[in-house]
C-alpha cells in the first residue's frame, strides 16, 4: 500500500505503473527453474552495464537489443519482467516496513527505476527492435541435411560410444525426452522382451503436458533396432529390475551433442537434443495414431505436435514404433484447446 508519505517521493505517473506490476504479480506462473534461468540472465545484463558504468532504464533496454537473434531478444525481455516483478516485491515490503524518511525516499527512488523500465518495456511491447535479426535455423529442417539414409544417429552414437553420456544419447534418440527430463532421470525396464521408458514430463503446468508418458518398444522379434538392442546392452543386469538414467546436466550433455555433431558435421548449425526430438517424432508420425505421437512427446494439445518433425522425414530411419504409449492426461482435439484457451 502507498501511503502518503511515499507519493511525494515517487513520480507522478507511477500507480497506472505499480497496478500493472502488481496483477503480473499476481497471475504469474514462472516455474522455479525458469525463473533461476531468468535471474542469471539478467545478472549477464547487468553485469555488462555496471562494466560500462550506466545504470538508467534507457541503457538496460538497449543491452537487451545488443543480440542477432530473436530468441535471445525475447528471453532477455522474459528475464527482466521476472526481474522487475520480483524486485517491486521486495522493494513493496520494504515500504510497508520502512518509518525513516530517509530510507522511504531510498526504497522510492528504486521503485522509481524500476517503473522507468516497465514504461518502457510496455511502450515497446509487441515489437522486435534487433535491427539485423539473425535468420532462425530450424531444428526440423536440419534433418534432411545431416543423413540421407536416416542413419545420422548411428554416426552421433559412434562419437558417445565409451562415454558418461551414451546411455543418454540412445534413450533421447528413441524416446525424445526433453533435456530437462533427462536431467530429472528416466525410469528403464525390460520385462518379457519390452523395453519401457517413463518419462517425468518437464513442460507441465494445469492445462499443458504429461505429468508422465511411458513409452513401450517389443524387442521380441529378430532384429530389433540397433539403438534399442544398444539400451539394453547397456543396462545389463539391471534391465529387469529397472534403472534410472539421466545426466548430470542438460546444459553439458546439450553442449556434448553439439561438439558431437560439430565432428560429423562442421558446417551445421547446432545439433541438439531437439533435433532428436524432431527425428523420433517424424518416425513416429509414419506408424502411430495422432493421439499417441502427441502424448509420447508430452503434450495434450493435438496442434502441439504440428511442430515436431514431419512424416516424409527419417524414411530411412528403420523402425522405431512403439507397441504401447501411455500418458497421464488425454489428448485435447484442436479445437477442444482453442475453446479452452479463449476461456
Amino acid at each position: 500500500m502507498i501511503d502518503q508519505r511515499s507519493k511525494k517521493y515517487l513520480n507522478d505517473d507511477i500507480l497506472p505503473i505499480i497496478e500493472t506490476i502488481k496483477k503480473e504479480l499476481e497471475f504469474d506462473t514462472t516455474s522455479e527453474e525458469t525463473k533461476a534461468a531468468y535471474e542469471a540472465e539478467i545478472r549477464r545484463t547487468i553485469s555488462k552495464l555496471a562494466a560500462r558504468g550506466e545504470n538508467s532504464a534507457g541503457a538496460l533496454f538497449s543491452a537487451l537489443s545488443e543480440t542477432r537473434s530473436k530468441a535471445t531478444y525475447y528471453r532477455r525481455r522474459a528475464a527482466t519482467n521476472h526481474f522487475l516483478r520480483s524486485n517491486f516485491a521486495t522493494l513493496l515490503a520494504k515500504l510497508d516496513a520502512a518509518t525513516a524518511d530517509g530510507e522511504i525516499a531510498r526504497i522510492c527512488k528504486s521503485i522509481n527505476f524500476i517503473a522507468d523500465i516497465k514504461r518502457l518495456m510496455i511502450m515497446k511491447a509487441g515489437t522486435c527492435h534487433i535491427r539485423d535479426p539473425k535468420a532462425r535455423v530450424s531444428k526440423r529442417g536440419m534433418l534432411g541435411g545431416l543423413s540421407k539414409d536416416g542413419d545420422f544417429r548411428e554416426k552421433l552414437y559412434e562419437q558417445f560410444r565409451g562415454s558418461k553420456y551414451q546411455l543418454a544419447f540412445l534413450l533421447a534418440a528413441v524416446s525424445g525426452s526433453r533435456p530437462q527430463e533427462l536431467q530429472n532421470g528416466l525410469q528403464v525396464r525390460l520385462e518379457d522382451q519390452i523395453l519401457s521408458i517413463k518419462i517425468i514430463g518437464s513442460k507441465v503446468k494445469e492445462t499443458q503436458g504429461q505429468e508422465f508418458r511411458v513409452i513401450e518398444y517389443d524387442l521380441s522379434h529378430d532384429s530389433p533396432h540397433f539403438l534399442l538392442s544398444e539400451i539394453v546392452r547397456l543396462i545389463g543386469a539391471e534391465a529387469a529390475h529397472g534403472t534410472i538414467v539421466s545426466v548430470d546436466s542438460k546444459v553439458n550433455f546439450t553442449s556434448a551433442l553439439r561438439r558431437a555433431g560439430k565432428v560429423l558435421w562442421p558446417r551445421k548449425k547446432d545439433v541438439t537434443p531437439y533435433v532428436l526430438r524432431h527425428a523420433i517424432a517424424s518416425q513416429w508420425k509414419q506408424t502411430l495414431d495422432p493421439d499417441d505421437v502427441s502424448t509420447a512427446l508430452g503434450h495434450v494439445s493435438a496442434k502441439t505436435r504440428t511442430r515436431y518433425g514431419q512424416a516424409q522425414l527419417m524414411r530411412g530411419g528403420g523402425n522405431l514404433t512403439p507397441v504401447s504409449v501411455r500418458g497421464s492426461s488425454p489428448v485435447r482435439s484442436t479445437s477442444q484447446a482453442r475453446s479452452f484457451n479463449i476461456k
